[in-house]
């Protein structure tokens, strides 16, 4: 084992922590939220609608993305030069990042994501409007393509990497390790149009899901990778394929969902999630009782 294992160097100090998230996450959201503030106080507007704004949808998803790209590059430099610990070692406590899992973890969950629209699309197809326009869809591929990822693994990298690491060494404990930092996942997306649209305690359940599920992958698998995937798959196949008016991303998807009903997501999550927690679970013969292990070298 590498991963939890990286924080059992002599560089876990609470201090170094302190500062990467003061100024490498947090520092990187300000920096790069600069621009987006400056369209929000020209156009006047209180709220992130981009069409009031006289805004491109894709060029507005480019400025809400910009933050996490800067607080990446940030927390990434920061950590290489507190903790002399490489990208790859945040993501698997080795040299080398394991590509074909982020490969096999991002294919497996876009066909679970196929399975979640046709299952819309069969239970309430009156709520799924078909809007396909050419013209926004095609730049919009490229920008979710290229910029979700970035964003995707500005959180794995800082919340399933560097703070799962710091809660192992801590702790020592693989169970704390996978429910701390997915509490906090669940908590950092408190304020998203559609936790406020719907409810704290009836949206929240969503990423509270994400937030352990991808943390026992990581825990299990030694490594971030299969996190990494899913989540960048998700968050691109939503703003590809189906949007709706709470999301936080408002994009030119090619369906719309006219009625968010967020217990029915929640359910539909949570057994997405368990099916491929099994199916990853078989494929790499994880075992099970290393969550009850104590982390050490």
């Amino acid at each position: 084992m590498n991963f939890l294992e990286q924080s059992l160097d002599g560089r876990n100090q609470a201090g170094k922590y302190a500062l990467v998230i003061i100024f490498g996450f947090i520092g990187g959201q300000i920096l790069g939220a600069l621009p987006l503030l400056k369209y929000v106080n020209q156009s006047g507007q209180t709220t992130m609608d981009f069409g009031t704004m006289g805004l491109d949808l894709n060029f507005g998803m480019i400025l809400m993305l910009l933050p996490f790209i800067v607080s990446l590059i940030l927390c990434v430099l920061l950590v290489k030069v507190l903790h002399k610990r490489s990208f790859s070692q945040t993501v698997n406590g080795t040299a080398k990042i394991r590509w074909a899992r982020v490969g096999y973890a991002a294919g497996l969950w876009a066909v679970l994501m196929v399975v979640y629209i046709l299952f819309e699309l069969a239970v309430d197809p009156d709520n799924i409007a078909f809007q396909l326009n050419w013209s926004a869809f095609l730049p919009l591929v490229v920008v979710a393509v290229l910029l979700i990822p970035l964003q995707t693994t500005c959180e794995e990298y800082l919340l399933r990497g560097y703070f799962t690491q710091g809660v192992a060494g801590l702790t020592k404990s693989r169970w704390l390790a996978v429910l701390v930092p997915g509490l906090i996942f669940a908590l950092m997306h408190a304020f998203n149009p559609e936790v406020q649209a719907h409810g704290f305690w009836i949206v929240m359940p969503q990423y509270l899901t994400f937030g352990v599920v991808f943390g026992l992958l990581s825990v299990l698998d030694d490594g971030i990778e299969l996190a990494m995937g899913a989540h960048a798959v998700n968050n691109v196949f939503l703003c590809l394929f189906l949007t709706n008016k709470d999301s936080v991303l408002q994009t030119a998807a090619v369906f719309e969902q006219l009625e968010m009903n967020p217990v029915r997501d929640t359910i539909s999550l949570m057994v997405l999630s368990v099916v491929f927690f099994i199916i990853l679970y078989k494929k790499f013969h994880w075992d099970l009782s290393l969550l009850g292990r104590r982390v050490q070298k």
